[in-house]
């Protein structure tokens, strides 16, 4: 799973999650730092989604009852209510290789081992392929078993990279550190706020989430930025967006920030056939700081439900 498409799966899952209502018990119940706690010392960034704490946010009901419709093949094939077996999600992204990150997710649920197994099955079309490590099965759904499914325990299932969930199975069996051994990577866990429904801190963001630098000279300025934190939330019927990248270089924050401002510029031009688009571009607001380029968006639950309309997020 590249990074690009988890990051997507994650957002996707956010979105899902606040137009669901009514508390539910945990799977568990392992809290945020017992969920952190699983993932290698040499990850370089975490993404975080509370489910619970979205699913208490009342939005309309007719878009519940149209979400879980459109899921309805979904959990008949994997036995899982999104709604209700769905509890924590955190990624985390993982080296491969000395330039090269890649990402694992562990999904704190109830599930069905054997539903889940079926799922895989059908997706890879072929015979399932499995590897055992330190007495822990790993499925594959692709020929290069690259990417896998780990059933760690009856309540986490991880999904990712191969080389990374072997990571994670170290950890939890006691022969590598965990994350919070990662000594700039804490540090950075202690500056996010990590109370609302979705947050993520990165270290070496431009690195970490393997951006093209080279091939795009605005891109090449991320590489001044020592990490990078995201807060999405939802309050007062609005969610709230808040995106934070940490640099020294006080010249820099300000190019990034005018670069932004100017692909915010041009993106409007492009889209005046669709208002909800300009209604987004225009709840961002861009900064910059001696130490830092800040994004941030207050976006009114109204806005955000013409969004859903225009944005596919149920997953097939």
């Amino acid at each position: 799973m590249k990074n690009s498409k988890l990051i997507v799966f994650l957002l996707a899952l956010f979105l899902i999650s606040i137009c669901a209502c009514g508390p539910k018990e945990k799977a568990g119940s392992p809290g945020v730092e017992e969920m952190l706690k699983m993932f290698p010392v040499e990850a370089k960034g975490v993404f975080f989604v509370d489910v619970d704490k979205g699913m208490i946010t009342e939005m309309v009901r007719d878009i519940i009852i149209e979400e879980a419709q459109k899921m309805g093949k979904f959990s008949e094939k994997t036995g899982i209510d999104l709604e209700k077996d769905v509890h924590y999600l955190a990624a985390a992204f993982i080296p491969v290789s000395p330039k090269n990150y890649e990402g694992v997710a562990i999904i704190n649920l109830e599930y069905d081992k054997e539903k889940i197994l079926s799922l895989i099955q059908e997706k890879s079309q072929a015979e399932l392929a499995t590897e055992d490590y330190e007495r822990i099965t790993l499925y594959f759904s692709d020929k290069q078993k690259t990417e896998c499914v780990v059933m760690l325990d009856a309540f986490h299932i991880a999904v990712g990279n191969a080389v990374g969930a072997k990571s994670c199975i170290d950890v939890l069996q006691g022969r590598k550190d965990n994350v919070f051994k990662n000594e700039s990577l804490s540090a950075l866990f202690r500056r996010t706020d990590k109370s609302t429904i979705v947050w993520a801190a990165i270290v070496d963001p431009a690195q970490t989430l393997n951006m093209p630098t080279s091939q795009s000279p605005q891109l090449k300025i991320a590489e001044s930025f020592n990490s990078l934190t995201m807060n999405l939330d939802y309050k007062n019927k609005s969610v709230l967006v808040d995106i934070k990248a940490e640099g020294e270089d006080v010249e820099k924050n300000h190019q990034l920030a005018q670069t932004l401002n100017g692909f915010k510029a041009l993106g409007a031009t492009m889209i005046s056939d669709k208002p909800e688009l300009g209604e987004l571009l225009n709840a961002v607001q861009i900064s910059s700081g001696d130490d830092h380029v800040r994004i941030s968006a207050n976006i009114p639950e109204e806005l955000a439900h013409k969004l859903k309309k225009i944005i596919k997020i149920t997953p097939e």
